[in-house]
């Protein structure tokens, strides 16, 4: 997750190691990677501000999602937002970085619950499982002390998520621009096998959101649903947001 502006809170510095740094804030903790957040972790479920509301919104628009898979835990950001907006689906999380996940449990996080949380390579996880509501693709690398989207996001993720949606699943990705490569075919790229295709952009971060499945709400309703969703979140990305048919 990039941010365009810096954040207001005063942080401090706890730890640091390989380029992540785990910085106390006044709601829990926050895990960088070369200055780019990965993750907002939360002691209590609530909104974080940022792309991980509008992400755990967007999961929301699935009305029956029970399942739902999470590529890259991180710190469970959006999994704090989603249990604040009452969803009690059953997150299916891996990660190749047991971190977060272990000072969510070390600080008896029990919101976490009902969670399937898996220390693996995100496609051979997903590979042998069976299907889900919603696929969320929240992965990202350090390469050239830079954060990016591995080659998995661009190369496997693509086929990999239709075969294992349920027939009126959703795929989100949670996706970060390429150097030399343009948003059109960046989103093109990961959403090329689904039928209808929406684009949240925010105005605080780099990040674009690319909403993928069978069928999708104009972008117009779309935006009203996240928007009342975020509302009721009581997160700051409520009006900082868009979105349009790719």
């Amino acid at each position: 997750m990039k941010k365009r502006r810096r954040s207001s809170v005063a942080l401090a510095r706890v730890s640091s190691a390989a380029g992540l740094q785990l910085r106390r804030t006044t709601r829990g903790w926050r895990l960088l990677q070369h200055g780019t957040v990965l993750s907002e972790m939360l002691a209590r479920p609530g909104p974080t501000h940022s792309v991980f509301d509008v992400l755990a919104a967007a999961t929301l628009m699935h009305a029956a999602a029970a399942d739902v898979a999470v590529l890259g835990f991180g710190g469970g950001g959006t999994i704090a937002a989603l249990r604040a907006l009452d969803s009690g689906a059953t997150i299916h999380a891996v990660d190749l970085d047991p971190t977060g996940h272990r000072i969510l449990r070390r600080h008896r996080c029990a919101w976490l619950e009902p969670l399937r949380w898996q220390q693996a390579e995100a496609g051979t996880w997903l590979e042998v499982q069976a299907r889900f509501d919603v696929i969320l693709d929240d992965l990202s690398v350090a390469r050239d002390a830079e954060v990016i989207k591995p080659d998995l996001t661009w190369d496997r993720l693509p086929s990999l998520v239709p075969r294992h949606l349920h027939r009126n699943g959703i795929a989100l990705f949670n996706l970060l621009r390429p150097r030399g490569v343009s948003w059109s075919r960046a989103v093109a790229c990961v959403a090329q096998r689904f039928p209808e295709v929406r684009v949240i952009a925010l105005d605080d971060f780099e990040n674009r959101i690319v909403m993928a499945s069978r069928a999708l709400p104009p972008a117009r309703t779309l935006h009203a649903q996240l928007k009342g969703a975020l509302q009721q979140l009581g997160s700051w990305q409520a009006t900082r947001f868009h979105v349009r048919v790719a």
